[in-house]
């Protein structure tokens, strides 16, 4: 298992550097963070951190993201997430693209100990110019489990669809939906749906509200099959 993880991540490496080869990127960085804090009658802590690096190339783009989520109840944990993305592409006309995607997830409140997905897949731009984006994309992955300490591996297909519009004065909106199945049974899948919007407030700092659902068919034993999670904080890009 570790063998054929080693032998995936290296593919993937190979697959990034040949996608972006040649081409001179212009980089867009972005950080964000919501902490709330109580004492008193409630003992609460919620914190949320997360960070984008995105970069435009004249045949593709780049993609990469992570967060961690941590949340306690009088002293006992009720949040503890973690999840990076990654991915990469190429055009391959003015509308369609190859790309390589790659995401990770650790939930210790879902006994979700380790999930990778990573694997080739192909995009559609539906929209693609300054106001409004939408993308549709196919792909053939393969996804590593831990659940509750029991490891699995299978091949999967993953469909997805973005959206993305902005707005004069620099508000923006998004909305995103992503289902994975295993290839050898369709009832086994994972559905996430996220919409999100910010507002700047003063240059380069924004307010930021994301909505998250992610809804597991099988989950571990004794967890609940749908998460929803409200997040408000502020960004800074750069």
């Amino acid at each position: 298992m570790k063998n054929r993880l080693k032998i995936t991540l290296c593919i993937a490496v190979g697959c990034c550097a040949f996608f972006l080869r040649a081409d001179e990127p212009v980089w867009k960085h972005e950080v964000s963070g919501g902490f709330t804090l109580t004492d008193g009658n409630s003992d609460t802590t919620l914190l949320d951190l997360g960070g984008k690096s995105q970069a435009e190339f004249e045949k593709g783009a780049f993609l990469a993201k992570a967060n961690y989520r941590y949340g306690a109840n009088n002293q006992e944990t009720s949040t503890d997430k973690s999840t990076v993305d990654l991915e990469t592409n190429r055009n391959l006309t003015e509308r369609s693209y190859a790309l390589v995607n790659g995401s990770y997830l650790r939930d210790t409140q879902a006994d979700i100990d380790n999930r990778l997905l990573i694997g080739p897949g192909l995009g559609l731009k539906v929209l693609d110019d300054e106001v409004n984006i939408l993308r549709l994309e196919g792909a053939t992955v393969w996804r590593y489990e831990e659940l509750a300490s029991v490891e699995s591996d299978s091949i999967a297909f993953r469909v997805g669809e973005k959206y993305e519009r902005t707005f004069p004065g620099g508000a923006t909106i998004w909305q995103s939906a992503e289902v994975v199945a295993l290839a050898d049974d369709f009832q086994d899948y994972d559905l996430e749906f996220v919409l999100g919007a910010e507002a700047p407030l003063v240059k380069a700092v924004f307010l930021r509200v994301e909505l998250s659902d992610r809804y597991d068919s099988t989950p571990a034993e004794g967890k609940e099959e749908n998460d929803l999670t409200l997040v408000t904080g502020f960004s800074y890009k750069f």
